[in-house]
């Protein structure tokens, strides 16, 4: 494709391809696995400004406000998926799994359905009657069983799943 990287704009919409330059691809792919600005540009020896910058053009290109939205639409089909930590093998979209298979507790399995809805942390407190630092306990015994550093990056671990 000459030196730009095609992905599907949307299902079902036949030909229509969104082009993003070979680095705007390698900053997705970083982007879908969850990693913040400032890894990014380590990994990829950029300043992080030219991170944010590349960033903000994807955002454009592919009709998204936010890296939730990015990461919700990046399951079409024939588009990056990253790799999953959750299982050796690729699961079926939507396969059940129960929050001991996580090793999650029954409250953090709650703590985790509204945090893959995009609650923060004080929304999630409000909504189960918590106080905000026992969600933050909570949020950070979820990366540790998911074995993940960020919120973003649990969102696309679990893509695939459906918590029972």
């Amino acid at each position: 494709m000459g030196g730009h990287a095609g992905l599907p704009a949307e299902a079902g919409q036949g030909e229509q391809v969104t082009i993003l330059t070979p680095r705007q691809a390698e900053v997705y792919a970083m982007l879908l696995d969850g990693q913040p600005d400032k890894r990014i540009a380590q990994r990829l020896v950029l300043q992080e400004y030219t991170v944010k910058e590349h960033v903000s053009a994807i955002f454009a290109r592919l009709g998204v406000g936010n890296r939730r939205q990015l990461i919700r639409q990046a399951c079409l089909p024939g588009c990056h998926t990253p790799p999953t930590h959750l299982a050796r093998r690729e699961p079926a979209r939507g396969e059940a799994i129960s929050p001991a298979q996580l090793g999650l507790t029954a409250r953090q399995a709650d703590v985790l359905r509204l945090l893959l809805d995009g609650a923060g942390n004080r929304g999630i407190a409000r909504q189960l009657g918590l106080k905000e630092d026992t969600v933050k306990g909570h949020v950070t015994a979820i990366l540790r069983a998911l074995n993940a550093s960020t919120r973003s990056q649990v969102m696309v671990l679990m893509r695939p799943f459906s918590l029972l």
